[in-house]
């Protein structure tokens, strides 16, 4: 991924676009993460876009499939190195992963075949016995407690390994909270979350910032502000803390807060990429839009064609109204997805689209792109169906006009 890749403010179709290029370089628990988030913002932000959240539903299903399969090829690798409870621990994540039943059937086997492997092995009995859960018999019922436990390894399995290891030495109490931060308890997380920070008491845990993601998700912004503030000056190299702080003052509005946040930070942070293009977007979401133009324009300086700095830009000179320079851009990013064989995110095609038209251009390239974008992005076919009218209009034909006039009052309703 790219530099800029944790950066937050960006939209439901931008995050996916991450999860996309995580799914083509193999990342597969890395795909699912920002497809999941993905889907989050959009039910949240975005109910209306039935046709987006069906988009990214089926693309994290498709992540967690991946990743399962994944799971039972390296467990197969195990096998072979007689690591056995490696495999069994794999091989479990993958059962849990997969939705397909032939599958989990085909992990059932495998799990059994382990009771056949030779000196090594778990015997019968054993409490490492592989995959104990899974066997169909009268004694190996799942208790609800496995389950929770099973359910929080299949999370964390997902994140960089240094998170790994940490969650998973933070105890009972921190798993039941982060267990119910994913399933949306937030009250239970922040109770959950409040009390590991006392069993883990080292200042560079990262409970601090699980919890300020509770409160948030709770309304509670002055709570998380105050805990991760508290958090960053036991770590002011977190780049997570800044992230979560920004997206703090943003949504409270204090810009000067979040732009004083990241100006104070150390030297080699503050002049780090991620930490540039949060200082732009803050300049951005104030409406200081030379300010953000600016910012960003140095990291085009300084990190080279990220697409993300293109973006960021094409936005920011589109808020300006300088909609020649947003076009150009968006065309930019356009002609390299071609080049490069990357799936063309349907927002920058339809902003390109949008700014052509406004140009005064009707080509057929541009009937062409909106032609797609009603099939590519039909939450917004309205929009696209209304421009089609318009660009056959003035070409002079009336009747193919008035059909997609048509089309575009059906979709109103």
């Amino acid at each position: 991924m790219g530099l800029f890749s944790f950066i937050t403010g960006k939209s439901s179709e931008e995050i996916e676009m991450i999860g996309d290029d995580y799914q083509a370089a193999g990342e597969y628990g890395a795909a699912k993460v920002e497809y999941d988030k993905a889907l989050e913002k959009a039910e949240k932000k975005s109910p209306e876009k039935q046709a987006l959240i069906r988009r990214l539903a089926e693309k994290a299903n498709q992540a967690r499939e991946a990743l399962a399969g994944s799971h039972i090829n390296a467990a197969e690798e195990l096998i072979r190195q007689e690591s056995y409870q490696e495999a069994e621990d794999l091989l479990y994540l993958a059962y849990e992963l997969t939705g397909d039943e032939k599958l989990k059937t085909d992990i059932k086997a495998k799990a059994r075949s382990l009771y056949q492997m030779p000196a090594g092995a778990p015997e019968a009995g054993d409490p490492a016995e592989p995959l104990a859960q899974l066997h169909e018999s009268e004694e190996a019922a799942d208790t609800e407690d496995d389950e929770e436990a099973a359910y929080f390894h299949l999370l964390v399995s997902s994140l960089p390994e240094e998170m790994q290891e940490a969650y998973e030495s933070y105890g009972q109490t921190f798993m039941e909270g982060y267990v119910a931060l994913n399933q949306g308890e937030f009250e239970t997380a922040v109770s959950a979350f409040r009390t590991a920070m006392t069993e883990n008491s080292g200042p560079d845990s990262w409970i601090a910032l699980e919890l300020a993601t509770a409160y948030m998700h709770l309304g509670q912004s002055e709570n998380a502000r105050e805990t991760v503030e508290t958090y960053l000056q036991s770590n002011p190299e977190s780049l997570r803390a800044y992230q979560l702080l920004c997206e703090i003052y943003w949504d409270a509005g204090d810009f000067e807060a979040a732009a004083d946040l990241l100006n104070r930070s150390p030297k080699d942070l503050q002049q780090s990429g991620p930490v540039q293009m949060l200082l732009g977007e803050t300049y951005y979401q104030a409406g200081s839009y030379e300010a953000a133009r600016d910012v960003f324009l140095d990291c085009g300086e300084q990190f080279g064609n990220e697409e993300l700095i293109s973006r960021a830009l094409a936005k920011t000179y589109e808020a300006m109204g300088d909609f020649d320079k947003a076009r150009r851009l968006y065309g930019e990013i356009l002609n390299n997805c071609t080049k490069c064989g990357a799936r063309v995110d349907p927002f920058i095609k339809s902003r390109f689209a949008e700014l052509s038209f406004q140009s005064g251009d009707t080509s057929n390239l541009v009937l062409e792109m909106f032609l797609s974008l009603v099939h590519e992005d039909p939450d917004n076919r309205k929009a696209y169906f209304d421009r089609i009218g318009k660009i056959y209009e003035a070409a002079g034909h009336a009747s193919e006009a008035r059909r997609y006039y048509g089309f575009a009052e059906s979709a109103a309703g």
